[in-house]
């Protein structure tokens, strides 16, 4: 996505699904203009299997530094 001029943000969210799996995006779908952010949903293991609780008000926000997808993101409308 960054050879078409696109700014990726990911997100890891506890998910079942394999790490790095794609499970969301945003904008949903449909295309944007060169230069735009697309933010991805990528799953990371849980250690109980269900998803932890947010973190505090004031603690460490996510990360955008995860692994990337093990499949690429479907491609964007023109």
């Amino acid at each position: 996505m960054t050879d078409l001029g696109l700014t990726v943000v990911q997100h890891p969210r506890p998910e079942d699904d394999p790490p790095g799996t794609v499970i969301g995006q945003t904008p949903a779908s449909g295309g944007v203009p060169r230069g735009s952010t697309v933010t991805l949903d990528v799953a990371r293991p849980t250690a109980t299997g269900s998803p932890s609780p947010p973190a505090a008000t004031g603690g460490p926000g996510p990360s955008t530094t995860s692994p990337p997808p093990s499949r690429p993101a479907p491609p964007l409308a023109p």
